[in-house]
C-alpha cells in the first residue's frame, strides 16, 4: 500500500484564522470573493472571527452575531454581482456587501483582510495590548458552503504588526485600488479605507530574499501571471518540476496558459491534476485532454486520503496550486490563490485575480503530490466556474437604500443605457426603473423607495426583470444601519432591561435562544421547541434594583465604547433601531401589556439621567450627535404625560402637594450621588 503524502499540510480553514488571531479581537474585516452566499457567510463564516460561544439555533446565532458586530469597526464583502447565491437566504445583520460587475471577465479574487487588536500583552514581550495587526489571506475558497465546508481548497495566511516590513505592501495597495475602482459609484469603503490606512504604517524591505528563500509576494493582476512569476522568480523556477492543480480549464483545446508556463520555465516534467465528476468522467473536453498530452504533460490524481469524503464520493477539488520543486532538494516554490489554468485567469485583461507567491524549505526532499493517470478517460464533460449562476443583464444594476434618509438610488453599470427594469421582491412588484443612464446614480420615486423599504425589513434580495433576459437576483446595498428596524421589533421593555443586565456571553446566548422565536422565522420550529419563559423576580426591591443594574451596565458599555473611539457603537446603543437601544426602550414603554406607571416613571428618570450626564461629560460626542440627543425632549414629554397617572391613594396629598413631590423626586433623582469622603488620620 502506498504511504500517505506527509508534505501536504491540512487544516480547517476557520481554525487557521483563529490561530492567526490568537490573543486578538476583530476590529475591521474585508472579504473578496467570486461566489457569495450571504446567509452562510453570516451564520458559519463570520462567527469564526469572534471569540464567543454561539447557539446552534440559526436565529439565535443571528441575534448574538448582530450584538457582536456592534463593537467592531466596518465589515465588508466585495463579490461578483453575477455570482450571488441567493438560495441560502438573505443576510440579517449589518455588514457592507458590494457587488462588482467586471466587464472584462469575472471579479474572481478570494482574499481575507482582518485588522485585529491585541487584548493582552504578548507573553514574550512582543507587542502590547491595544496594538493593531493586519492578517492577510489569499485562498481559493469562495464565501460559500462548498468553499468553507466541502471542497478541497488552498490558503496561505500572513500577518504584520504596526511598523513591520511587508514585502508585498505595494501589491496590496494595487489590489485594493482595483477593488475601489471597480466598485459601484458611491459605495461605502470604510473597511477598505481602514486597511489602506494601516498599510501606510508598513514598509517594504529592500531585499528580495531572506535566509536563502524568496520573500512572499502577492499577485494583483498588474501583468499576466507567467510574467509576474518570471519577473520575481524566473531563474528559481526554471528546469524544475511543475505540478498544477486547477479545477477549471478553457472549453476548447486552447492550452495557451499551460504552453506559456512550459515555454518560460521549461520544467523537467509537468503533471496536471485531472478533475473528475461523480461518475468518474473527466471534467474537461476531450480535445483539451489530447492537447495537454501532446505538450508532454502528464495528467495526474491527488492521493485518496486528500480527497476522501465518503466511501462513494470524493471531495470536489477547488484548489488552485502551481508548484515548482526539484526531487533533489527541499526548496519548493508555490503560487496559490484564485487563478485557474484558463486564458481569462492568466491574462491581465481578463478576470480580476489574486494569489501569493511563496517559497518554503521542507524538512525532507520534495516529492510529487500527484500520481500519474495516463489512461484516457472514457467520458468527458466540460464545466465552467460560472455554471449554474444567474447571468441575466439585470446583475448590472446596483440598488442602494438609506435607512436614515429614506432615499433609494439605482446605478446601471454598462456602457449603454439600461432598458426598462422591473423590480420585484418575494414575488411582489416593487416598481419599474429606467431607462437609466450608464453609471449615473438615479433616485427612485417616493412610492418605489417606500415599497423597497417595506421589503427590506424581511429580505435584502430583489429580482430584476428585463424582457428577453433571464431574471437576475441582486442584493440591495443598505446604508444608515443605525435606523434600520430591529430584528426583535416587539421586545417588551422588561426584556430590554433584562438584556442590559446580562454580564456574560453565555447569558446572552441563552437570552437569544429564548427570543429566537420572536423573529417569526419559519425555520425556527425545525431547530428548537417551545421557548423557555424567563424566571423574573417581581418583588419591589428586585424590580427597582433590576432597573438600576441595567442602566448601570448600559452606561458602562457606552463609556467604554467612547473611550475606545467606537462612536458608532455608542450611537447604536443609545439611538439605534435595534431591540436593545435606549430609544427602543422609551418607545416601547407605552405599549406594555400590563401598565406599571411607577416602574415606567423610574425607568424614564434613569434614561433622562443617563443622557444628561453623557451630554455633560462627553461634549464632543453630544455635539456630533446633536440631532439624536433630542431624545431628551421625548423622554421629558413621556415623563410629564405619565406623572398624572400615578396616584397615592389614601395618602391625603393635595394636587399641589402631588406635583411638589414629583418636582422634589426628579430634582434629587437626576442629581448624581457623590461618594462621601472617607475620614482617615491623614485627612483630619
Amino acid at each position: 500500500m502506498r504511504e500517505e503524502r506527509t508534505d501536504i499540510q491540512r487544516q480547517v480553514l476557520s481554525e487557521a484564522f483563529q490561530a492567526a488571531m490568537d490573543g486578538c479581537r476583530l476590529r475591521t474585516a474585508m472579504f473578496l470573493t467570486f461566489s457569495f452566499s450571504p446567509a452562510f457567510f453570516e451564520q458559519d463564516v463570520l462567527p469564526a472571527f469572534f471569540d464567543i460561544s454561539l447557539s446552534q439555533v440559526p436565529q439565535a446565532r443571528v441575534l448574538h452575531l448582530a450584538d457582536a458586530l456592534r463593537v467592531t469597526g466596518p465589515i465588508a464583502v466585495y463579490y461578483d454581482a453575477g455570482a450571488l447565491e441567493a438560495g441560502s437566504g438573505p443576510p440579517r445583520t449589518n455588514f457592507d456587501r458590494i457587488g462588482i460587475h467586471h466587464r472584462g471577465g469575472y471579479f474572481h479574487p478570494k482574499n481575507v483582510f482582518l485588522l485585529v487588536e491585541r487584548v493582552e500583552d504578548h507573553p514574550k514581550g512582543i507587542g502590547k495590548a491595544g496594538d493593531l495587526r493586519l492578517v492577510v489571506a489569499s485562498l481559493s475558497a469562495n464565501l460559500t458552503r462548498a468553499g468553507w465546508w466541502e471542497n478541497v481548497e488552498v490558503a496561505h495566511i500572513e500577518s504584520f504588526d504596526e511598523g513591520a516590513q511587508c514585502p508585498f505592501v505595494a501589491d496590496l495597495r494595487d489590489l485594493l485600488a482595483t477593488v475601489r475602482r471597480l466598485s459601484p459609484q458611491g459605495s461605502d469603503h470604510a473597511a477598505l479605507d481602514a486597511v489602506v490606512a494601516f498599510l501606510r504604517r508598513l514598509s517594504s524591505p529592500e531585499q528580495r530574499l531572506s535566509e536563502g528563500l524568496l520573500l512572499t509576494r502577492m499577485y494583483a493582476g498588474k501583468s499576466d501571471l507567467p510574467t509576474f512569476l518570471d519577473e520575481l522568480a524566473g531563474n528559481r523556477l526554471r528546469r524544475r518540476c511543475l505540478e498544477v492543480i486547477s479545477p477549471y480549464f478553457d472549453e476548447t483545446e486552447s492550452v495557451k496558459p499551460l504552453q506559456d508556463l512550459l515555454n518560460r520555465f521549461k520544467p523537467r516534467e509537468t503533471r496536471l491534476y485531472l478533475p473528475r465528476g461523480i461518475e468518474g468522467d473527466a471534467l474537461c473536453s476531450e480535445q483539451y485532454w489530447d492537447a495537454v498530452s501532446k505538450l508532454g504533460a502528464v495528467w495526474g490524481a491527488l492521493p485518496k486520503d486528500v480527497v476522501f469524503w465518503t466511501k462513494s464520493r470524493d471531495r470536489n477539488v477547488h484548489a488552485k496550486v502551481y508548484r515548482f520543486f526539484d526531487p533533489s532538494d527541499r526548496r519548493q516554490t508555490f503560487f496559490i490563490g484564485s487563478v485557474n489554468l484558463t486564458n481569462a485567469g492568466f491574462s491581465d485583461g481578463g478576470n480580476v485575480e489574486s494569489g501569493f507567491l511563496i517559497e518554503v524549505e521542507g524538512s525532507t526532499k520534495s516529492d510529487w503530490w500527484l500520481e500519474t493517470d495516463k489512461k484516457k478517460p472514457s467520458a468527458f464533460r466540460t464545466r465552467e466556474e460560472g455554471d449554474g449562476l444567474e447571468n441575466g443583464a439585470g446583475t448590472k444594476l446596483t440598488l442602494r437604500y438609506n435607512w436614515t434618509t429614506g432615499a433609494a438610488i439605482g446605478i446601471w453599470d454598462d456602457q449603454q443605457q439600461s432598458p426598462v427594469l422591473t423590480i420585484a421582491g418575494s414575488g411582489v412588484l416593487l416598481g419599474q426603473l429606467g431607462p437609466l443612464h450608464p453609471r449615473v446614480p438615479s433616485q427612485l420615486g417616493d412610492s418605489e423607495a417606500d415599497r423597497l423599504k417595506q421589503h427590506l425589513v424581511s429580505s435584502s434580495f430583489v429580482t430584476v426583470q428585463i424582457p428577453g433576459e433571464p431574471d437576475a437576483t441582486i442584493l440591495v446595498e443598505e446604508e444608515g444601519a443605525l435606523d434600520k428596524p430591529s430584528l426583535l421589533a416587539r421586545l417588551p421593555p422588561e426584556e430590554i432591561l433584562r438584556y442590559w443586565s446580562l454580564l456574560t456571553d453565555d447569558q446572552k446566548a441563552e437570552f437569544f435562544e429564548e427570543h429566537a422565536g420572536d423573529l417569526n422565522d419559519e425555520e425556527f420550529a425545525k431547530w428548537t421547541g417551545l421557548v423557555r419563559a424567563p424566571r423574573l423576580d417581581h418583588s419591589f426591591f428586585a424590580a427597582f434594583a433590576h432597573i438600576y443594574l441595567s442602566f448601570g451596565n448600559l452606561e458602562r458599555s457606552i463609556r467604554k465604547a467612547l473611550a475606545a473611539g467606537r462612536h458608532k457603537e455608542a450611537l447604536d446603543r443609545l439611538f439605534g433601531k435595534r431591540f436593545d437601544t435606549l430609544k427602543r426602550l422609551v418607545e416601547r414603554l407605552p405599549e406594555k401589556e400590563t401598565p406599571d406607571p411607577v416602574g415606567d416613571y423610574v425607568t424614564l428618570l434613569c434614561a433622562l439621567q443617563l443622557l444628561t450626564v453623557l451630554k455633560r461629560d462627553e461634549p464632543d460626542f453630544a455635539t456630533m450627535a446633536r440631532d439624536r440627543f433630542t431624545l431628551i425632549d421625548e423622554i421629558e414629554t413621556a415623563r410629564d404625560r405619565l406623572r398624572p397617572t400615578i396616584r397615592f391613594e389614601g395618602s391625603g396629598l393635595r394636587d399641589d402637594e402631588h406635583d411638589a413631590f414629583f418636582a422634589w423626586l426628579d430634582r434629587w433623582f437626576l442629581r448624581r450621588s457623590v461618594p462621601a469622603l472617607r475620614v482617615t488620620a491623614e485627612t483630619r
